[in-house]
């Protein structure tokens, strides 16, 4: 079984929210036990096959962890990915993913791992902008609930409608992302009116 092709397949069924568990499970599972994923693997009982560790497998797979939400298993594959790194200075291929004894490198591997690094700092980001709005819904639903009698705010997502008198569980909702924020309509109610 080659791992890049299946990985390749398993990446673009992800894109599509079709997920495989199967497949992360074996991998994770290898990365736990193994500490490393190989090119290919028997099919019948899942063993190696091969000794080859690549660039392009770990880029990929830790794209597809990214997909399932599996952070861990991103972390895992990324920081056995740059251990394939050239550190030595003198190399003519310093910096790059590739075999400094070879001087082999290609640049379909590190473009990979270039993609799989970034879209592992955008996810990072995210993360860091959400926790901001909690800290800043936080702040403003204390500030709502200081100085309101009878008011609530109604959040309108496009699939449901919630209606929250806490407004900090509804912040707190909100940095989890059980809503779309990007979706938002904000609005008061009056209850005292049954508006």
């Amino acid at each position: 079984m080659d791992i890049l092709q299946n990985a390749i397949v398993v990446e673009h069924l992800a894109e599509d929210n079709i997920f495989y568990m199967d497949f992360i499970k074996f991998i994770k599972n290898e990365m736990e036990i193994r500490g490393a994923i190989y090119s290919e693997y028997y099919i019948k009982d899942l063993k190696p096959s091969s000794k080859v560790e690549s660039t392009a497998i770990y880029a990929t797979l830790a794209r597809v962890a990214l997909f399932y939400k599996d952070i861990d298993l991103y972390n895992m594959l990324i920081n056995r990915m740059l251990k394939l790194q050239c550190k030595n200075r003198l190399s003519p291929i310093y910096g790059a993913l590739g075999n400094e004894v070879t001087l082999y490198a290609h640049s379909f591997d590190n473009l990979n791992a270039l993609l799989a690094l970034r879209m592992g700092d955008v996810i990072l980001l995210k993360k860091i902008i959400i926790s901001l709005l909690f800290i800043l819904c936080f702040m403003l639903g204390r500030a709502f609930a200081e100085d309101r009698r009878d008011r609530a705010l109604i959040i309108y997502d496009t699939r449901y409608r919630f209606g929250y008198d806490n407004d900090e569980v509804l912040a707190f909702k909100i940095a989890l992302g059980h809503f779309d924020i990007d979706v938002f309509e904000v609005a008061e109610k009056d209850y005292t009116r049954g508006i």
